[in-house]
């Protein structure tokens, strides 16, 4: 894997990981933002801004410029994210839906490291 492909697999983990507290945190202030249309409406507008910040944050040029695969933790992280990304490009939700929880649970290690 080159070093884009490293990054843009990072990028993508990152996008999830927003947009998931982002809808999380606005169905905690409105359940209303749960399901239904208004539902559909929160999760795209989420997942616009999620790709926004990923991709204009500095975060992206701390993932440009540092490489997280020297210790263990930085591999299973972007491990994960690479299975995420493919997740997210397959119609499977299960798989999806595992691949979140999976990056999710890496982050979280990687972080506190």
């Amino acid at each position: 894997m080159n070093h884009q492909a490293y990054v843009d697999a990072l990028v993508s983990g990152l996008e999830t990981l927003i947009k998931d507290s982002l809808i999380k945190r606005l169905v905690s202030i409105a359940p209303i933002f749960a399901s239904g249309p208004l539902g559909y409406i929160a999760s795209y507008l989420a997942g616009k801004i999620a790709h926004f910040l990923a991709k204009q944050s500095e975060l992206r040029t701390f993932f440009l410029y540092t490489d997280v695969r020297s210790n263990i933790q930085g591999r299973a992280f972007l491990d994960a994210a690479i299975e995420n990304r493919d997740a997210q490009l397959s119609k499977d939700p299960d798989r999806k839906k595992n691949a979140e929880k999976l990056l999710i649970d890496k982050f979280r290690t990687f972080a506190k490291f």
